[in-house]
């Protein structure tokens, strides 16, 4: 059972991160001003 949560919170944890990544590819242009 502690294992099947840890690979849950890994997995949500990467999700976000996948997020975050997709978030910044769509802008950039604006990336690259700061």
């Amino acid at each position: 059972m502690d294992d099947n949560k840890k690979l849950l919170g890994k997995y949500k944890d990467h999700d976000a991160i996948e997020f975050l990544f997709e978030l910044y590819k769509d802008v950039p242009e604006e990336v690259a001003q700061e």
